[in-house]
């Protein structure tokens, strides 16, 4: 579900505005019965998965008449967005009997319940320049904010840049017409980042009922009917910074025989940088076998 609102207070300036919100439910139920290879004695798992989704959208657009050989518009605006998820589990190992698949029909019940709550907050300016209808530049600078990064430095920068000669324009030709009917250079370069995943950056004790290598060994956190807490298994860094990647692009188009045939070229390089690593660390030294870093 959303709305939207647009005011235009002049006839060269626009503002628009837009809020939704996405709701879902899921509830989940898978078996395995008897002489399953998985779980031979059987197991019975109930998910139940409640996600809310709210985003906020405001901006600002003014394209102010400037003339025939020079057209522009600049964009300032916000972005809000709260993401909530919520998910409880029951894992039923060892069926009673062959039937019913059902959670009631299973010896031991292991619960499980995860909760996460996320916020970004970003803020951005772009601005398009179009010269003699030929010459096309593109700038933008948007800044997010992060609730999953830690308190240090929750904010980054992003820009990006592009430009374009539509050179066919430049010999004359706007109608695109005639055996090379259509030309244009281009190349564009931006930044993009990437968050951790949420609560990466703390380190907490887990609730978790079962614990173990993976192979086998599964201990419960709770001994002798005392109950207990263990730590996660990678450690938080409240000092992680957000994944940069870095595209460059550089290309050009063609249109021949009055644009019956189009043909392109493109060089395109992406790297990243600062990628969100989980690098492995002696347990018995920390306590975890893993840390987050950027690598």
């Amino acid at each position: 579900r959303s709305l939207t609102a647009e005011w235009s207070p002049l006839d060269w300036l626009k503002i628009g505005e837009t809020a939704g919100a996405d709701y879902y439910n899921e509830w989940r139920v898978t078996a395995l019965p008897y002489t399953s290879s998985g779980e031979p004695d059987g197991e019975v798992t109930r998910l139940d998965l409640n996600n809310l989704e709210l985003d906020h959208n405001l901006t600002a657009t003014a394209s102010p008449p400037f003339s025939n050989n020079f057209a522009g518009t600049f964009t300032l605006g916000q972005n809000l967005n709260a993401r909530r998820y919520r998910q409880v589990a029951v894992d039923g190992l060892t069926l009673k009997t062959a039937a019913p698949l059902d959670l009631q029909n299973t010896v031991s019940y292991s619960p499980s319940e995860f909760r996460s709550l996320e916020h970004t907050e970003s803020y951005f300016g772009q601005a398009t320049v179009d010269l003699f209808d030929q010459l096309y530049f593109t700038g933008a600078l948007r800044n997010d904010g992060y609730s999953t990064f830690g308190v240090s430095d929750r904010r980054a920068w992003f820009p990006k840049v592009s430009a374009a000669w539509t050179f066919t324009n430049a010999l004359g030709n706007k109608d695109q017409k005639g055996f090379l009917s259509y030309g244009k250079l281009r190349a564009a370069y931006g930044q993009t980042g990437k968050e951790p995943a949420v609560y990466q950056t703390i380190t907490a004790l887990s609730l978790t009922s079962q614990f173990g290598s993976g192979f086998g060994d599964v201990v419960n956190e709770s001994q002798s009917g005392l109950p207990g807490v263990i730590t996660a298994f990678a450690a938080g860094n409240s000092n992680l910074k957000p994944e940069r990647t870095r595209e460059t692009e550089v290309g050009a188009d063609f249109g021949f025989l009055d644009q019956k045939v189009d043909a392109g070229i493109t060089y395109y390089n992406s790297k990243s940088t600062d990628v969100i690593l989980q690098v492995p660390t002696n347990g018995a030294s920390t306590g975890f076998g893993a840390a987050l870093a950027n690598g």
